[in-house]
């Protein structure tokens, strides 16, 4: 077994073989890029919250 990708012709090789290191730093690039959009949506909604006093004498 000396090639241990997956693919499904044998002989084929992937279109861009990336390195270890390279796929690492695309990796930790995504979920940096996912934290920031998911930050950027949840803040500003967050900061949206009403926390002054009620407007009707019959609610707490």
């Amino acid at each position: 077994m000396a090639n241990c990708e997956f693919s499904p012709v044998s002989g084929d090789k992937p279109c861009c073989r990336l390195s270890r290191r390279a796929q690492l730093c695309l990796g930790v690039s995504i979920l940096v890029l996912i934290l920031v959009v998911v930050l950027a949506v949840v803040v500003p909604r967050w900061r949206q919250q009403w926390s002054g006093p009620g407007t009707t004498k019959r609610f707490p």
